[in-house]
């Protein structure tokens, strides 16, 4: 199949670029026998029968149909992270959080933005547009939203699962460990991924029906976040996020 024929591609291209290195490590640390690209591309972890786990939520994306047996999806692992998180620092934001409505959680994680003060731009607009609650957060990137107004509020590092549940909804790159943390806690989701996978992760949370068709950052403008902050709102995709949010949570908790 198609689907089939493009894991074999990546594997050739993978192995094309990283094989020097990775041989290296097998030859040098596993004293294992070099692969070359040939081999590589006929997909080893499938005709090795090596057992592989995807660790996504089956109740999210369940398992492909033409995945080999010794594949399986096995759930998403969860860390608390705060269980020993000093809240103290925070008190300004843990303040404004709670003197109205539960605000939006906006924040890209590792990615590198290139022009930040557009998108500050763009997210200050998107919530004067639409009068929403809008909390920043900064990674590697750093990005400086508060205006004055009260509705927007800036935050550095901190555990996803001390802030994320005091949020309404959530809008980020669309990494798989980002995708997972917003939708444990049932948060309708907006995707705008920079490369790779996050585009996947976008597309899945559409199909779902628990946010709004994924924007790649680089097309991301004040009217269009508007837009997706209203269907963030919407009593459809709510549900949708709540209904996923238990089927993730009893399954997490079967494991």
């Amino acid at each position: 199949s198609r689907n089939e024929a493009s894991y074999h591609t990546f594997e050739a291209f993978h192995w094309s670029a990283f094989g020097p290195d990775l041989n290296n490590w097998r030859t040098r640390v596993l004293d294992t026998p070099r692969i070359y690209t040939a081999e590589a591309g006929m997909n080893l972890v499938s005709r090795a029968k090596i057992p592989f786990s995807a660790m996504w939520s089956p109740s999210f994306v369940p398992k492909p149909k033409d995945w080999p047996e010794q594949c399986e999806v096995v759930g998403t692992f969860f860390i608390d992270q705060k269980k020993d998180f000093d809240v103290t620092p925070f008190a300004e934001l843990d303040a404004w959080i709670n003197d109205g409505e539960k605000p939006v959680f906006i924040g890209f994680g590792s990615m590198i933005i290139k022009y930040p003060q557009k998108l500050e731009e763009v997210i200050k607009q998107a919530a004067h547009m639409t009068n929403t609650r809008i909390v920043v957060q900064s990674s590697w990137t750093n990005l400086d939203v508060k205006d004055g107004s009260g509705l927007l509020q800036n935050v550095g590092p901190c555990p996803h699962d001390w802030l994320l549940p005091q949020c309404r909804a959530v809008v980020h790159h669309g990494g798989a460990g980002t995708v997972a943390a917003g939708l444990r806690f049932g948060l309708p989701t907006m995707v705008c991924p920079f490369f790779a996978d996050q585009f996947m992760w976008g597309y899945f949370v559409e199909l779902a029906g628990v946010g709004p068709k994924a924007c790649p950052v680089t097309e991301l403008t004040a009217e269009k976040l508007a837009s997706a902050l209203g269907q963030l709102s919407s009593p459809q995709i709510e549900a949708a996020a709540v209904e996923l949010a238990l089927a993730i949570c009893a399954a997490h908790a079967g494991t």
